[in-house]
């Protein structure tokens, strides 16, 4: 086409018809134009599918950590439930307690050990350290996003903070006549004061009732909040990813 238009524009030129190769320079310089747009056009296309394909690819893998996240808090607290009577239980026989050998059974009620927070955060990092956050053209998926692991951050230390209160809990010294009931058993010594036992003015009494409330109360119900309010969040942003890459 370029031939063309240069070959009829040399011979208007030579022929003196001044007004048909201004003509024809025109169409050349349109068609240069619109060449020039149309690639502009294709490079733009190409770079916003790469994009799109970026973030779908993206938000699929950021799909996939919270679907573990989801089945791993699931299964969590599938197994506070299960604690939660045994808790119960454990308030009962001590208070019925009236002697060490009553509560030699309590240790395994309150086999209750907290887990670390797990969260599968590797997409969330990427989109962050990469900058490819800005990818998500959706607010209202961006905010969710964020909320969710700010959410679970915040979750990850507090459960962190629990585990360092319950040893600080455990190594109570009023403690003491209480662990060595177990640490005597089953060859009790009959020397052990059991004084305490039953006793509701007993510092010793305090520091097991203390401890087994807080074994039920912080460990179990407040992990359990945890994991509901991560649960829900996790669910509802799952919902926007489904509905964004669809």
């Amino acid at each position: 086409m370029f031939k063309f238009l240069r070959r009829a524009r040399m011979k208007f030129l030579r022929k003196g018809k001044t007004n048909k190769y201004l003509l024809y320079a025109v169409g050349e310089i349109s068609l240069i134009i619109i060449g020039i747009v149309l690639a502009l056009q294709l490079n733009n296309w190409n770079n916003r599918r790469q994009e799109n394909d970026s973030r779908i690819s993206l938000l699929r893998d950021l799909q996939e950590d919270l679907q573990m996240d989801i089945a791993w808090n699931q299964k969590e607290d599938s197994l506070i439930n299960a604690y939660i009577p045994r808790a119960d239980t454990a308030f009962i026989l001590f208070y019925a307690a009236q002697s060490t050998e009553d509560l030699i059974p309590l240790p395994s009620y309150l086999d209750i050990r907290p887990n670390d927070l797990s969260i599968n955060d590797e997409a969330y990092q990427e989109m962050i350290t990469t900058g490819k956050f800005y990818l998500i053209k959706s607010k209202a998926l961006k905010e969710t996003i964020s909320e969710y692991y700010e959410r679970a951050e915040r979750a990850q230390f507090y459960i962190r903070t629990i585990f360092e209160k319950n040893y600080e809990v455990g190594y109570d010294i009023q403690l003491v006549p209480y662990n060595r009931i177990f640490f005597g058993a089953p060859y009790l010594d009959k020397s052990l004061d059991d004084s305490w036992i039953g006793n509701p003015q007993s510092p010793t009494f305090l520091a097991v009732e203390r401890m087994l409330d807080f074994r039920k109360n912080e460990i179990l119900f407040t992990r359990k909040r945890q994991h509901n309010e991560l649960l829900k969040l996790g669910q509802a942003l799952l919902e926007l990813i489904e509905k964004e890459i669809q």
